[in-house]
């Protein structure tokens, strides 16, 4: 039968060896990579330069406490790949009856197994989450994703367990504070961001962002991910417009640009470019900054004219609000930005669920939250002016 330490007895056999050792560490939490596969590893590094602390082949990496301590195998080869596909197809199919299209999803009493046929890439873990392994045949560039939002993962549980909740919003910083905004798929978060780094402030976070409370103050934390504007917000920004010259050599694949139709760039508010930190703060000649105590929030709905940049006093309408656009605990399988198979098999401590209550309260009680109406405006930056005229 399947269980995880067959798998990885089984995975043994062919004698693995990784080329690879990188570890990321973040607030007393250390990730391993271990990868015979440099795109991997560098892809990695990549994605979390400006958000973990990275070292490759550490002498002292045993002296990491095992609580504090995950790992992640990669390993890319074709035989070892399909082997392991016979094997577990086998016990599937025959042995237990498992009939599946694309996608399998098994758990047993030590961990699971996700079988994607698509991806070409087994991946299997620890009921801990301590241990993670990702097989494939190397044909697939979308398997080092997986990976990246396996570590990710891990971190932000870790953050979790700290205090710390991951919010819907874009972040702004200015002499040590940070100013958050927050709202839906749409409401105009980013744009408000990008104006607000035209007017000399630095980069915390786009659409997501880690907030808890520290030392009796609220505080945000950058959250990795790529940086997605609308080609309609490019076409407002001087910055950005360069980028266009040569999309291939931006560091995340453009896979969500459809139509790249010059008559239509002002009007395409579905198709997105991804930027890396790295190129936003360089575009926009600004910093990135990794965390700061929260100084206000405005909060982005359709709320009545008559209602722009009001303070919301606190109220059990207002902690309804704020748990809205919360990604606690994210139950939206076709997020893709996020695993399913790492929520699905996670659990939380009831420690954890009340200290996001209690955060939610203390953030309404601490931080100015205002409205701001969701509106559209002839020009971003008649809309961030006014903005700039509340802070």
């Amino acid at each position: 039968m399947l269980s995880f330490q067959r798998f990885v007895s089984v995975f043994e056999e062919h004698h693995p060896k990784f080329t690879y050792k990188d570890i990321y560490s973040y607030q007393g939490t250390h990730c391993i990579l271990r990868t015979n596969h440099q795109a991997h590893a560098d892809w990695l590094s990549v994605c979390f330069q400006y958000y973990y602390h990275y070292c490759r082949d550490h002498h002292d990496i045993l002296k990491f406490p095992n609580d504090d301590c995950y790992s992640i195998y990669s390993y890319v080869d074709e035989q070892t790949y399909l082997r392991l596909f016979e094997w577990v197809e086998e016990i599937l199919l025959l042995r237990v009856g498992y009939f599946y299209d694309d996608i399998a999803e098994i758990t047993f009493s030590d961990g699971g197994i996700v079988v994607d046929k698509r991806k070409k890439m087994i991946l299997c873990f620890h009921q801990t989450m301590k241990q993670i392994y990702f097989i494939s045949d190397g044909s697939e560039q979308i398997v080092q994703d997986e990976i990246m939002k396996a570590m990710r993962e891990v971190m932000t549980w870790e953050m979790e367990k700290k205090g710390f909740y991951l919010f819907r919003a874009s972040v702004v910083e200015k002499d040590g504070k940070s100013i958050l905004f927050s709202g839906e798929s749409g409401a105009g978060k980013t744009a408000i961001m990008l104006g607000l780094l035209e007017k000399g402030y630095h980069f915390l976070a786009n659409d997501q962002v880690l907030v808890g409370v520290e030392n009796r103050t609220v505080k945000t934390i950058a959250w990795p991910s790529k940086i997605g504007i609308t080609l309609a917000t490019t076409m407002q920004f001087e910055q950005l417009m360069g980028i266009y010259a040569d999309l291939g050599s931006l560091d995340f694949p453009q896979n969500r640009i459809h139509s790249l139709a010059l008559d239509q760039l002002e009007e395409n508010e579905i198709d997105r470019v991804d930027l890396s930190t790295k190129e936003l703060v360089m575009n926009f000649q600004t910093k990135f900054v990794r965390e700061a105590e929260l100084e206000q929030a405005f909060l982005i709905d359709d709320f009545p004219a008559q209602e722009n940049f009001e303070k919301m006093e606190y109220s059990p309408e207002l902690i309804d609000h704020l748990k809205k656009l919360a990604f606690f605990p994210h139950l939206n399988p076709e997020d893709s930005g996020f695993s399913p198979w790492f929520h699905s098999s996670k659990t939380y401590s009831p420690k954890v669920w009340s200290t996001f209550d209690l955060t939610l309260k203390i953030m309404a009680n601490l931080i100015p939250i205002r409205r701001l109406v969701k509106e559209k405006l002839p020009t971003i930056e008649e809309r961030v002016e006014k903005i700039a005229q509340h802070l």
